[in-house]
């Protein structure tokens, strides 16, 4: 399967190869999400999706008002996991005291 017929732009401002583009562009995609949606690595995987939508609005110089909100929107939603964290419903929040349990002088305060 080639991707090299991707509508990625070409010249001298790429900063990648379109195929390596389209290859990261897709795994991001479809792994980033399914990682946030089961709580795993909350904060960077909102860090890494937020830089993505900032990606993506700024290469569709055509996208319209609605695309703009929409992109405005998930931006705002990715800032509030990125700033307060998954939750404590996450499995990050499940995980952190099995696997980093705090030191018994911290716990005492």
């Amino acid at each position: 399967m080639r991707l090299s017929n991707c509508a990625a732009p070409r010249g001298p401002s790429t900063i990648q190869p379109s195929e390596m583009a389209a290859w990261l562009g897709t795994a991001v995609e479809l792994s980033c999400p399914l990682l946030l949606a089961l709580g795993l690595f909350g904060c960077g995987v909102a860090a890494i999706l937020f830089l993505f939508n900032l990606v993506a609005v700024s290469s569709y110089p055509s996208l319209g008002a609605a695309g703009i909100e929409q992109h405005q929107v998930w931006g705002i939603m990715l800032l509030v996991i990125l700033l307060h964290g998954p939750g404590k419903w996450s499995a990050d929040a499940w995980l952190k005291p099995r696997f980093f349990p705090e030191p018994a002088a911290r716990r005492k305060r």
